[in-house]
């Protein structure tokens, strides 16, 4: 009997003994787990030159110094491609003059609910930027004015008053056809008080599915238009990609501010 109670004592001592281990091997592994994920924050700080981690675990805060540009986006959505436009040195005669600063920032990349690209683009222009193929704003207009008839569609776009970033500005959906390509654009134009880019514009493209046939007449592409466009505005008509791309859409704008630019 006694030597049942040595052998159970110690079948106690080693079970213990083994569930501590276990438990210390598993602590041990989940450290290492948090110091993976605190590299892989700081490669993405990385790729992202201007990104540091935002106040929620959730989200980045980007900001780019020489736009003087703050604004949140998902961590979930890749990365923020920035690409300079930079024309102040050409010297092959083209049609383009001063600089260009776009930021790409990919609001779809791990979505499962769009089917297609949802760039949401950010764009910087100088004062002497000649656009061909880049439709910039050049800032110090009064923005207050653009929507000369709020929430009416009129001449295939529709327009609202807003306010983003301490500024009155304007919110408008427009139609465009580049090449029989038919979709809309979203975008907001913001003035920066920025020496070297005096005006921000934000916009992204609705590719929806009306049916335009580019051989119909003025009048019956301008139905289809107004059709669609009144879809689009109406929450209840939206799809869910396109619900989503608006609620991306105005989560920029919310957290969207204006920083002390760089000197350069």
């Amino acid at each position: 009997m006694k030597n049942q109670k040595i052998i159970l004592t110690v079948a106690i001592i080693l079970i213990v003994l083994v569930i501590g281990g276990v438990s210390w091997y598993f602590i041990s592994e989940d450290d290492n787990s948090d110091t993976n994920l605190s590299t892989l924050t700081n490669v993405n700080s990385v790729i992202n030159t201007n990104v540091v981690v935002g106040a929620t675990d959730d989200w980045f805060t980007y900001s780019n110094e020489d736009l003087g540009i703050r604004f949140e986006y998902p961590k979930t959505f890749g990365d923020v491609t920035e690409t300079v436009y930079d024309y102040t040195q050409d010297t092959n005669q083209t049609n383009f003059t001063g600089k260009a600063i776009v930021l790409s920032v990919p609001f779809s990349e791990k979505s499962t609910i769009y089917s297609e690209n949802s760039t949401i683009y950010i764009e910087g222009v100088t004062s002497d930027f000649n656009q061909m193929y880049i439709e910039g704003y050049k800032g110090n207009a009064d923005l207050t004015s653009v929507c000369d008839n709020p929430s009416v569609i009129k001449n295939e776009s529709y327009c609202i008053n807003k306010y983003v970033a301490n500024q009155n500005t304007y919110d408008r959906i427009y139609f465009q056809a580049p090449e029989c390509s038919p979709h809309f654009v979203r975008e907001v134009k913001l003035n920066s008080n920025n020496s070297v880019y005096p005006g921000i514009r934000i916009y992204q493209s609705f590719w929806t599915d009306g049916k335009w046939d580019c051989g119909s007449s003025a009048e019956e592409f301008a139905i289809v238009t107004d059709s669609e466009l009144k879809r689009l505005i109406d929450e209840k008509q939206q799809t869910d990609e396109e619900k989503q791309k608006m609620e991306d859409f105005d989560n920029l704008l919310q957290s969207f501010r204006f920083t002390e630019p760089s000197s350069n």
